[in-house]
């Protein structure tokens, strides 16, 4: 049973949050998966061995949220980051977004828009 006297260890949570969002971003569950952390933790957590092991093959974007708290996107298919900039009024290519958001319209798979976005060099496939 759980007792909420008992000391919580932060850290661990933070480690199965990202593995768990990861698993469902790198499976294709999600195209795109957030977790929150504090900004004092975030550094730990991206050079923790368990945490680079389940970010393999995938990639991140670091968004601030509020005075000490760090949105961590993860996605699989660079032309996300863009849909994730635009969503979060950074400066994004809009041509991007839209045609994602087209792709999602008529029902286009991630890795179909992603092909499509790449072969129109609109994205670099290695960012």
């Amino acid at each position: 049973m759980f007792d909420p006297l008992l000391p919580f260890d932060v850290f661990s949570w933070n480690v199965g949050r990202l593995a768990a969002h990861a698993s469902l971003v790198n499976r294709g569950v999600r195209p795109v998966a957030e977790v929150l952390v504090r900004e004092d933790a975030l550094k730990d957590l991206l050079v923790d061995s368990e945490v680079t092991d389940c970010l393999s093959g995938l990639r991140y974007h670091l968004v601030p949220r509020g005075d000490n708290h760090i949105a961590i996107y993860i996605f699989k298919h660079s032309h996300l980051c863009e849909v994730i900039k635009h969503q979060n009024d950074e400066k994004a290519d809009d041509e991007v977004f839209a045609t994602w958001a087209n792709g999602k319209m008529f029902g286009y798979s991630e890795e179909a828009i992603a092909e499509f976005v790449a072969g129109q060099q609109m994205v670099s496939l290695g960012t």
